[in-house]
């Protein structure tokens, strides 16, 4: 059976046809009109939103799209690019029953379908049908179509100039607009409706919510510039060029975030060069025409499916300035639709190029983050653009390297990306060095999380996708200490001081900055003969080590033969370092190589004051010096033993302090609590705990004595356990 409507469509005639069977007969009904929804809220802009209010959500802005034919460089995504005024339409041949279609993926209720037409005349639509249907067409044949089961149209003719809106109320997942004539077929833009709503947002409430869930991640460059052995590769390398000499095995990547405690990575889908880690239809500058698996490799899908097994968040790096293709807003629409739709849900999206170089008069920001809002909600966009303005990101990115470490007051969600590499090289090639210490990452990872910023924390593969031993080491360690973390970086914001102050460009280098806890800047003095920084720490503390931070940037041979002191007393700055390494009570390093990245000395002293002096005539720049107290215990022997007295079960707990000063002993039990202010050298504190009962069962009681050793305050607490008692009886 065919039953056949006519309505009106916008002011124009459509007729609808819904295909049940074979068609037996038609059933031609009066015009009815039907009033339409107003129009959906499409804005190009993402600011100043009411969280109340819903926008609805184009369902062609994530569909696969196809056409009969390809008339140039038409080709059908233009007519889903967000683009509604002309400016790119997709365009069939001369075909007959021209036709355009998409696959949304899944069922989904179609109320409206909207059509830009394009500009010219030639582009007008004329007499054409809208088809939908839950299952794939069978057939382009446009009669054929019509009469596949299941299948529904709408037959709208002579339609005016200007946008037409056609009422469907149809689940489907198939629909195609095909033309009853034969000729080119123009479209503008289609964009389908139903009950699908998205809540408009300017990105920060999602920017804030992952930078809170994803606090430490792994930036992955891995490219062309890896197999080319430079940091920027020629876009001209032909595609080629990549590769790896065998399989890939995104698995050791996910294992190594894994190790490192991380949360998420970013990927470079596509760097500076243009080149396409995944398949792209867009661009035959990809993996496709690699050598990379017979052509047939997908670095992108083996990526987001080991990070889903290894239940981490998935982020992919994609460079606006593509150096290859160009920068058309259609080839980055489409690109972006195919990472973002082929593989699930990505969650993080970080742009770099953008803003910089490539400015936003050429590709607008507001227009782009909404296409991604149409086709991936969830997906959060960090933009490198070293603006620091939530209007062009939903985290605001700092590149460490060259921007240093955001400001930790700023309460703002922020992405600070940095390298593993104490060279701060990104893609792996010769020039990588040696991986930062450990402590240097988990110190700036606890200060940018304090300071509501994520470490992305970039480690280059090789080119066989392998990760340096040296850097999986490291990773491992950092995973280890951020489990058991060491003692505290007590010198953070001591005061600190130093032989002079350079100044770059209107800028004092000053001593405080080699203790600001920022591993990106640094106190530097002039170049004089046995330059000298110091720091005071408060008062006498157990020391158990020192690191010395080196640049990384440039210079490190300036930080060559030197010395480290440390004292109980001020020192007297007027020495050379071999005359202050003679003085009683000081402490002393002597290092003649160049210092690292950093150098690590042991320091089992007591002090408070610490200096670095170089041997000869140089500057002296020390990006940080990190100072770290001994761990100690005080030897304090416990016991603890239930007997009976009158009957009735007692505890008694014995402290005896061995240390050589007096201690502060806390006695904690189940039946009550026993403080002693001084506990003398050698002597004990003793106490008995009565029940009230004639049983006890067995049990501890928690001693804690507290004692003022080297200067410093030091605690131990110990459990005295004793046995069950029973009295009486």
């Amino acid at each position: 059976m065919s039953v056949e409507t006519r309505r009106t469509v916008r002011g124009r005639r459509s007729t609808r046809l819904l295909v049940t069977g074979a068609a037996v007969a038609a059933l031609v009904l009066p015009p009815v009109t039907t009033a339409f929804a107003a129009e959906p809220v499409i804005s190009s802009a993402r600011a100043a939103v009411d969280p109340g209010t819903q926008e609805l959500r184009n369902l062609l802005a994530a569909a696969r799209t196809s056409q009969s034919s390809t008339q140039g460089d038409r080709i059908a995504e233009y007519a889903q690019d967000g683009d509604t005024d002309g400016g790119s339409v997709a365009l069939t041949g001369d075909d007959e029953n021209a036709w355009w279609g998409a696959d949304l993926g899944a069922v989904k209720l179609i109320e409206r379908l909207d059509i830009s037409q394009g500009s010219g005349a030639s582009q007008q639509l004329d007499d054409f049908y809208v088809l939908t249907s839950t299952m794939p067409f069978a057939s382009e044949d446009l009669a054929a179509t019509l009469s596949q089961p299941g299948v529904s149209a709408e037959h709208v003719t002579a339609p005016a100039a200007g946008p037409i809106s056609v009422e469907l109320g149809e689940q489907a997942r198939h629909m195609r607009i095909q033309s009853a004539g034969t000729g080119p077929l123009a479209l503008a833009e289609v964009q389908a409706f139903g009950d699908e709503t998205l809540a408009p947002s300017d990105g920060t409430a999602e920017g804030a919510e992952f930078v809170a869930e994803n606090q430490f991640g792994m930036f992955l460059h891995y490219g062309m510039g890896t197999m080319t052995n430079v940091q920027w590769a020629d876009p001209n390398t032909p595609a080629s060029a990549f590769n790896p000499g065998a399989d890939v095995d995104p698995a050791v990547w996910t294992d190594a975030m894994t190790s490192a405690g991380m949360d998420f990575g970013v990927l470079t889908a596509k760097h500076h060069d243009g080149h396409a880690l995944w398949p792209t239809r867009y661009s035959d500058y990809s993996i496709a025409n690699s050598p990379y698996q017979g052509g047939e490799g997908d670095l992108v899908g083996d990526y987001v499916q080991a990070m889903r097994d290894a239940d981490l968040s998935v982020g992919l790096y994609f460079s606006i300035w593509d150096r290859h293709n160009g920068e058309p807003v259609s080839l980055i629409k489409n690109q972006l639709r195919e990472i973002l739709t082929r593989y699930g849900t990505i969650d993080y999206l970080w742009f770099d190029g953008w803003g910089w170089h490539i400015p936003y008069s050429q590709v607008e920001y507001a227009g782009l983050r909404e296409f991604i809002h149409q086709v991936s909600p969830e997906t959060v966009v960090a933009n490198n653009d070293h603006f620091s303005d939530l209007a062009t990101t939903d985290v605001l990115v700092w590149e460490v390297p060259v921007q240093g470490f955001p400001p930790a007051d700023d309460p703002r969600p922020k992405d600070a990306s940095d390298t593993l590499d104490a060279n701060s090289t990104w893609f792996h090639t010769t020039s990588t060095g040696a991986p930062k210490s450990a402590r240097a990452i988990v110190s700036s990872l606890n200060r940018l999380n304090a300071g509501n910023s994520l470490y992305l924390l970039n480690v280059g593969p090789d080119k066989d996708g392998s990760i340096p031993a040296s850097h999986l080491a490291r990773l491992a360690e950092i995973g280890e200490m951020r489990q058991n973390p060491p003692g505290e970086n007590i010198a953070v914001g001591k005061p600190a001081t130093q032989s002079s102050t350079y100044t770059d460009a209107g800028t004092a280098l000053s001593a405080s900055r080699g203790v600001d806890g920022n591993f990106s800047t640094f106190a530097h003095t002039n170049s004089e003969k046995n330059a000298w920084w110091q720091l005071d720490l408060g008062a006498v503390t157990g020391l158990s080590g020192v690191e010395l931070y080196n640049r990384t940037d440039c210079c490190t041979a300036r930080n060559t033969d030197y010395y480290l002191f440390i004292s109980k007393e001020p020192f007297d700055t007027s020495l050379t370092p071999e005359q202050q390494a003679a003085v009683p009570g000081v402490w002393s390093h002597h290092d003649t190589g160049q210092m690292a990245v950093p150098t690590s000395v042991a320091t089992p002293v007591d002090g408070r004051y610490v200096m670095v002096q170089l041997a000869g005539t140089n500057y002296l720049a020390l990006p940080e010096v990190a100072v770290y107290p001994t761990t100690r215990t005080l030897d304090v022997s416990v016991e603890a033993t239930a007997r009976c007295l009158g009957g009735k079960a007692f505890v008694t707990v014995r402290a005896r302090n061995n240390e050589d000063v007096p201690a502060a002993v806390t006695f904690e039990s189940p039946f009550g609590t026993k403080s002693f202010a001084a506990v003398a050298p050698d002597a004990s504190a003793v106490h008995s705990f009565t029940t009230r009962a004639v049983t006890v069962a067995a049990g501890a009681v928690s001693v804690e004595a507290t004692a003022t050793v080297g200067g410093a305050p030091v605690t131990t607490t110990t459990d005295a356990a004793y046995a069950s008692k029973t009295c009486g009886g």
